[in-house]
């Protein structure tokens, strides 16, 4: 829209342009691949997820939110379930790892079955693209579990004021 002339050049970009068209090519190009790293990083704000296992011989599903934010991840569901991790980027690979504690209110149905009469947690992995809006990952618990999940952007964290 910028370049059609459909909407003005904001201040700030102008400036960064002014700035950027200034500088020696060598600057030029350790800043374009800066910028080409930082696109392959998680990205971060509120995503939307559902899941099922079939690990009990019947389908259990359910769904909740989760938000990415500067290496932690945290969220909920509406049944009293909570999440509590932290991920990392893995530049040769490309994908974001996550690492993730699970817990539930005494008695939840999971999608792992019935809980216990008592909190319980159990700990998870997975690992999945970090620019993909829309996509599918597979959680495995430490015992050995699986989760089929959904997932899909939300929006990014607002800005702190």
């Amino acid at each position: 829209m910028w370049l059609g002339e459909q909407r003005a050049v904001p201040p700030p970009v102008e400036a960064y342009l002014r700035l950027f068209t200034a500088a020696p090519e060598a600057t030029r190009l350790a800043e374009v691949q800066r910028l080409s790293e930082s696109e392959l990083t998680m990205r971060d704000g509120m995503y939307a997820v559902e899941y099922y296992s079939n690990d009990t011989g019947q389908t259990l599903v359910g769904y909740g939110f989760v938000i990415f934010d500067a290496g932690k991840v945290y969220g909920g569901d509406p049944f009293g379930g909570t999440y509590n991790g932290e991920y990392t980027f893995d530049p040769a690979t490309e994908l974001v790892n996550v690492r993730i504690k699970l817990t539930f209110p005494p008695g939840a149905q999971a999608v792992f079955g019935a809980g216990p009469p008592y909190e319980w947690s159990v700990e998870a992995t997975t690992s999945f693209l970090p620019q993909t809006t829309v996509g599918n990952a597979l959680l495995v618990t430490t015992l050995g579990q699986t989760v089929n999940v959904s997932f899909r952007f939300i929006r990014p964290m607002p800005e702190a004021a």
